[in-house]
Parts: structure tokens; C-alpha cells; sequence
């Protein structure tokens, strides 16, 4: 039976994947640690892209996911922290400036705070939404790059944001299946960044790094430099695409199709030469074998395109090498064998995987690249549901504005 907890001593998170619906149940500790005590899945359906495109069906799997994930930690779920990231998604960098009038020209908390309005006038078409807003920093005269301008001397203030828009249509669909599966959207977070945000290292934002979370049917890129979010893309290609190629290419079912991606990953595609043996593979439930270097070239050709508009995206956005050194890779991509070593053929660039550190009571989750949107859910719900907690029983102050500025935005 679920035990009788608070509201405010527990999150939920829901992650929409297009191949799984992940839930995960963190609890807070008396020490103020978010831990990990529930964690569930359930295949997805009504879901593409990312997109809800059919609401019951949807809402059926999301409650399956939540609910295995409340058994476990057993709590009663009423809201969710719901993570969403289409390729409709954009990212937008905004500037605020304005003059300090003070005779000392010291910066004072409402100037700081007018900044950042006068940056979030952001004008967006009628059929989009802000889905999250991220600070940038502050401009002070020349001086760029400041998180805390109070206190300092200028004459002109720049706040900079970085601004996620994505369809007002999808968001709407995503909060009717949560709500016809039972539960109410207690916020909505831009899953990509969030990711982002809890798989890099402070070095890695401020020395410049992509992260790269590779999906069943998309992959998100988020640039970071400077410490911040410069930069984000949600791409319409993922390892379904793979495994289409496969069901078409070797004849055989969808299914037998990710099972041989599953089971066989990235293998070397070159074609045996002279008399060198031809290793066989056998397609999981299907009565044939294909050898396994023409699955190797199938494999090989998808992946490298992926990496390809990748490359693309990041040279188009100028995030060079220069300017973006390193990778972190996230998703269910991450799952097959040569993953890594695939992208830094394909990035040309050092890249690792990417886990979120949570502390855990579950015995056999294991922390992995595939799990790190769900538990990034909440640590971002956690810092949100911080920031409420802030604007209600804080004094007013500095501490305050900067702790509170995504709850204003």
C-alpha cells in the first residue's frame, strides 16, 4: 500500500519517449538529499516524435510507467514533472539592456530584475509557448560574462536568456494525456537542457561541450560556453531510423529488426575478402541468417548520417571544435555496442556518456545514459519546486532574485 506522504516531500517525473515512457519517484531525505525510489517504464504508444498524437493511447502508457514507479516507491502520484523536447523546439538568445540612472551607478536588485524582463519580451508566433527560460549571465559596460551584477558600477545593464519555445498544440496534447491518465502537470521542463544541465561537468559548460541525447525517433544537441546554454536543436532522425533500415534492407519484420540492432550494435561493415570466412548472423525469430558485414554497412550508413547533421548543426551554428571541444552522449542510442565509439568517429571530437548522479535505494537500477532524461526531470523539478519555496518564504533580497528568476520568467 502507498504510504501517506506530503506533497512537498517527493517528485515525479515522466519522460515522453517515442520507443519507452519513462517514470522515475525521488523523495527528499532529512539531510536535504533528493533520492531516487521509484523508477518505471512502459513501451509508447500514441507518441511520435516526442509528439502525443494519440491522447488515449498515450495516457494508457503514461499511467502504466507512473504507476510502477509509485508501487515501488510507494507514494500516491497526483502531479508530474513532465519533460518534453520536439523537433519543433527552438532556442533563442535574448538581450535586456537598460540604463542605471543611480548617481553612484551601482547596480541595484531592481535593475537587475528590469533586465531580465526587459530580455524575456521575447515575441513569439500565436501557435507557439515559452516552455523554459535559462539565464545567460550579465553584460555590465564591456564586462560580459557576469552572473551577479549587484553591487558592481555601470552605466549599462545586459541581461542575456536563452529561450525555449515549442508548439502551444503539443504542449496541449502532452498535459490532456497526463490528465486523462489521472495526474496533473505540476510544470513542464525542456527535457534536452535539462539533461544537459545535470550530465556536464561545470568545466565542460564553461570550456564549451555539446551534449547529444540520441533517441528512438530524434536527437537533441545542447551547446554550452561560458558556463551557459548557447545553443539547442531538436533533429528529427534516431535509432528507429536504424531499425528501419534494417526491417527494409534485410527483408524482415520491425521487430526482428531491433532485436538484431539490439543484439549485434555497431559491427565493422567491411566485406570479407579472398577466402576469409563470412560470419553469419542469425535474425531473431525469423527462420534466416544475413551475414554480418551487409548489417554492419546498413548500420554504419545511419549512424554516420546522424553524426552527419549533427556536424552540420553545430558548423552552421559555428560550434566548432575550437569552440566546442568536447561531447557528452545521452539515450537510448547509448544502448548499442560501439555507441562511443561510433560518435567520436563521427564528431571528430572526445566524447563520453553521460549519467545523472542520484543517489538510490533501488538495488537494481543502474544509473545509465538511457535513464538520464527521467532522473534529469527531477533534479530540474527540484530546483523549480526550490525556487517556489524561495518566492513564498524568503525575504526579499539578492539571494532571492537570482534563486527566482526562472519562477518570474
Amino acid at each position: 500500500m502507498p504510504m501517506s506522504r506530503s506533497h512537498d516531500e517527493y517528485l515525479v517525473s515522466v519522460d515522453l519517449g517515442t520507443a519507452t515512457i519513462r517514470a522515475a519517484v525521488a523523495c527528499w531525505r532529512a539531510d536535504g538529499e533528493l533520492v531516487l525510489e521509484g523508477y518505471g517504464e512502459a513501451p509508447s504508444r500514441g507518441i511520435s516524435r516526442g509528439i502525443v498524437v494519440d491522447i488515449a493511447q498515450a495516457a494508457d502508457c503514461i499511467a502504466q510507467a507512473i504507476e510502477a514507479a509509485a508501487n515501488l516507491a510507494r507514494v500516491r502520484v497526483a502531479t508530474v514533472i513532465l519533460a518534453v523536447g520536439t523537433p519543433l523546439a527552438r532556442g533563442l538568445n535574448s538581450r535586456g539592456c537598460i540604463g542605471i540612472q543611480h548617481e553612484d551607478k551601482v547596480v541595484r536588485v531592481g535593475d537587475a530584475a528590469q533586465a531580465l524582463r526587459a530580455a524575456n519580451r521575447v515575441s513569439l508566433p500565436a501557435e507557439r509557448a515559452v516552455t523554459e527560460v535559462y539565464t545567460q549571465g550579465f553584460t555590465l559596460d564591456d564586462i560580459a560574462g557576469v552572473p551577479n551584477p549587484v553591487g558592481m558600477a555601470c552605466g549599462r545593464l545586459e541581461a542575456e536568456l536563452h529561450v525555449i519555445s515549442d508548439s502551444q498544440a503539443a504542449q496541449a496534447a502532452a498535459r490532456q494525456a497526463l490528465r486523462r491518465a489521472g495526474y496533473h502537470v505540476e510544470r513542464i521542463v525542456f527535457g534536452p537542457l535539462a539533461t544537459a544541465e545535470a550530465v556536464l561537468t561545470p568545466e565542460e559548460k564553461r570550456h564549451g561541450s555539446v551534449h547529444l541525447d540520441i533517441g528512438a525517433a530524434k536527437t537533441s544537441l545542447s551547446v554550452y560556453a561560458g558556463g551557459y546554454p548557447r545553443y539547442t536543436r531538436v533533429l528529427p532522425i534516431g535509432g528507429q531510423h536504424i531499425t528501419d533500415d534494417l526491417a527494409i534492407g534485410l527483408n524482415i519484420p520491425a521487430a526482428s529488426a531491433e532485436q538484431l540492432k539490439r543484439q549485434c550494435g555497431i559491427p565493422e561493415a567491411r566485406r570479407p575478402r579472398g577466402r576469409e570466412a563470412v560470419q553469419m548472423v542469425d535474425v531473431p525469430g525469423v527462420p534466416q541468417a544475413v551475414p554480418l558485414w551487409r548489417l554492419g554497412m546498413i548500420v554504419r550508413a545511419r549512424v554516420e548520417e546522424i553524426f552527419d547533421f549533427v556536424s552540420r548543426e553545430l558548423d552552421r551554428n559555428g560550434s566548432t571544435g575550437a569552440v566546442c571541444g568536447r561531447a557528452v552522449l545521452t539515450g537510448g542510442f547509448c544502448c548499442m555496442a560501439g555507441a562511443l565509439e561510433a560518435a567520436h568517429r563521427g564528431l571528430r571530437r572526445p566524447v563520453r556518456l553521460g549519467q545523472v548522479d542520484m543517489g538510490s535505494i533501488l538495488t537494481n537500477f543502474e544509473h545509465g545514459p538511457v535513464h538520464a532524461g527521467a532522473l534529469a526531470a527531477l533534479a530540474r523539478g527540484a530546483y523549480h519546486r526550490e525556487r517556489t519555496a524561495d518566492r513564498r518564504f524568503e525575504e526579499r533580497g539578492l539571494h532571492t532574485l537570482f534563486k527566482r528568476v526562472a519562477s518570474w520568467l
